[in-house]
């Protein structure tokens, strides 16, 4: 069953037929889709997405593909590392809980990429299959690898996973046969990376692991649709197969485990705040504490939260706010403190102004982390949260959340999706806009030719 892993995993990409998806799949797909160009054009705006965009400039050339945000096209390969960059570039995009990683950020900009340069139609519907065998070929390499073990590592699995979901997104835009998936899959896992040595300084990093994860694997489907070859058995081999060489707690048969019966896209997470995903559920407990209680912040003692180690070692780390917004957006003390503060947890608690805030980084201070057993037993394939407030009165709050909102135990909706797009892109499209394109995207299933419709070229 392991054995041909890889070829498994080739075989359905190429094999999978759009009317096997479910409706409720193809619905929550183009959720998917929507929330990643939002985040996309948020993207756009910053710094990181500027530094990304005026390098593809001056390394690339003019061509078919969209930059969101942008004018003017840019040759597919370069628009997929500047949408990916930018779409990851303020935390705003998608994660998969139990994979610890952020599909739409690398998938949606490789199979638009792909889309845009392609000399034949392609429906809507294809490009949907093509997003979902991506997440799923994404989501399943970080489940095999068991991504807690991956991540203790030191990796970021969304570089590391990342340019496989991308390369099979990109080789069923592009036609590929079994065989040529195959390579492209097996010359994607020479383009995986990703070091985690990014949280405490705030480096810009993280951001471009997404656009190096899109743009990489849709150069691999691109090499392998010339000729060019890649080892069949890339996720499994014994010396040197990604899946070893990552973890030392891989289990290579869930590559293929259940593989056709659901669809790993309908699992990932929307992010209702603009920080790391394992942050979510402390951050739903800590506003539902100071909305229920009235909570002020300097009526707080102290704030502890409680989780699993790997939490702690990923976002409990001392906040010292010199990093920039991603070192704020990767701390739990940040976050609590705002959030509490706030009782939001959006893009504008991260501006230098907000994270200046002599108030809101004095109660960071006052914010403890604790291991919970019970919590630490099921993370990362659920992000359960419990969090106490100790009040200056000596009285106590506490509150449990078992799933973040946003995620499969809370899920958004395409309305409450697009009420977060109009705000990601309030500085980019106007409201008509805005309109046409939610539009554009939530009818895409019917479209005979997605070229020019959506923002891909």
């Amino acid at each position: 069953m392991t054995t041909h892993a890889s070829s498994r995993l080739a075989e359905f990409v190429t094999s999978l037929r759009p009317a096997e998806l479910p409706e409720s799949t193809v619905a929550y797909t183009k959720v998917l889709i929507a929330d990643t160009v939002g985040a996309g054009l948020f993207g756009s705006t910053t710094e990181a997405g500027r530094i990304c965009w005026e390098h593809a400039v001056r390394t690339s050339a003019p061509g078919p593909a969209a930059v969101w945000g942008r004018s003017g096209g840019m040759v597919a390969e370069a628009a997929a590392l500047v949408n990916g960059t930018q779409a990851h570039a303020y935390e705003l995009d998608d994660y998969h809980p139990g994979a610890k990683l952020h599909p739409g950020a690398v998938v949606v900009p490789s199979a638009m990429a792909a889309a845009a340069r392609s000399s034949q139609p392609v429906s809507g519907m294809e490009l949907l299959t093509a997003v979902v065998l991506g997440y799923e070929v994404m989501i399943r390499v970080s489940l095999a690898a068991t991504s807690s073990a991956v991540r203790r590592r030191g990796w970021h699995l969304t570089g590391i996973a990342g340019p496989l979901g991308a390369a099979a997104a990109a080789a069923r835009i592009g036609g590929l046969d079994h065989d040529a998936t195959l390579h492209a899959l097996g010359i994607a896992g020479s383009h995986s990376a990703g070091l985690f040595a990014f949280s405490r300084e705030g480096a810009m990093t993280k951001r471009l692991h997404a656009g190096r994860a899109s743009s990489g694997g849709l150069d691999a489907a691109t090499l392998a649709a010339n000729g060019f070859t890649g080892p069949s058995d890339v996720l499994e081999a014994t010396d040197g197969g990604l899946l070893n060489a990552i973890s030392d707690e891989a289990e290579p048969s869930r590559i293929v485990e259940g593989l056709g019966d659901s669809f790993l896209v309908d699992q990932t997470a929307i992010k209702p705040y603009a920080c790391c995903g394992s942050l979510h559920s402390s951050i739903d407990a800590v506003i539902r504490l100071a909305n229920a209680h009235d909570v002020r912040p300097h009526d707080i003692k102290e704030i502890t939260a409680y989780n699993s180690r790997l939490v702690d070692r990923q976002c409990g780390f001392d906040y010292r706010g010199t990093g920039g917004a991603l070192e704020a957006q990767m701390s739990l003390q940040y976050c609590l403190a705002v959030s509490a503060t706030d009782r939001r947890c959006f893009t504008e608690q991260f501006t230098p102004q907000r994270r200046a805030d002599h108030d809101v980084r004095e109660l960071a201070q006052r914010v403890r982390f604790e291991v919970d057993p019970d919590i630490d037993a099921v993370y990362p394939h659920r992000f359960p949260a419990r969090v106490g407030i100790a009040m200056v009165d000596r009285s106590e709050h506490e509150e449990f959340v078992s799933a973040p909102t946003g995620s499969e135990g809370a899920p958004f909706g395409w309305d409450q999706m697009t009420e977060k797009f109009r705000a990601t892109t309030a500085g980019v499209l106007s409201e008509s806009e805005q309109s046409d394109l939610l539009g554009r995207i939530e009818a895409m299933d019917d479209a005979g030719d997605i070229r020019g419709l959506l923002p891909v070229g």
